[in-house]
Parts: structure tokens; C-alpha cells; sequence
């Protein structure tokens, strides 16, 4: 999670690594890996694995998980405390 806004718009990253070289641009502090493309390319991920340690996996979905729970929970919150209560 990007706390601090710092890193950037990730699929920005994603634009500058280049698969075939496995290289990555000079200012990715991460490797920048897509899940659509980790089961086509699982060398890659190894190879980032084992030579950096770490990645960061865009296209996971995960925001999207985040924001139905989010509102979720904001909507129950918003509920009048007998409801709430009964829960």
C-alpha cells in the first residue's frame, strides 16, 4: 500500500519494465509484475524472486474488495443503533 503517494500511479511503473529483458527503469524502487501476465511468464517471476526478493503485483483486485467492504461497513455504520444492535 502506497501510504505516503509516493510511488506513483503503479501501471506507470508497469509501462517501464520490459518483460523480455527483465530489466526495470532506473527510478521503479519495485519490480512492477501484472497477475495477468504471471502465469504466461512464470520464469520472470521466479527470476524476480530469487535475484530481488521482492515485486510489486498489479491487477490483483484487490481495491475493488476494499471498496465493497468499505461500503459495506459505511452502511451499517449509518444504521440507526437498534438496528446495529441487533446484529
Amino acid at each position: 500500500v502506497d501510504v505516503n503517494g509516493d510511488m506513483g500511479d503503479p501501471q506507470d511503473l508497469l509501462k517501464e519494465f520490459s518483460p523480455s529483458t527483465a530489466t526495470f527503469a532506473k527510478r521503479a524502487a519495485l519490480p512492477v509484475l501484472s497477475r495477468q501476465t504471471l502465469s504466461a511468464n512464470a520464469e520472470l517471476l521466479r527470476s524476480t524472486c530469487e535475484h530481488i526478493g521482492f515485486f510489486y503485483l498489479v491487477d490483483h483486485g484487490l481495491e475493488e474488495k476494499l471498496l465493497r467492504a468499505q461500503n459495506a461497513l459505511r452502511k451499517f455504520f449509518l444504521q440507526r443503533d437498534e438496528v446495529k444492535a441487533k446484529v
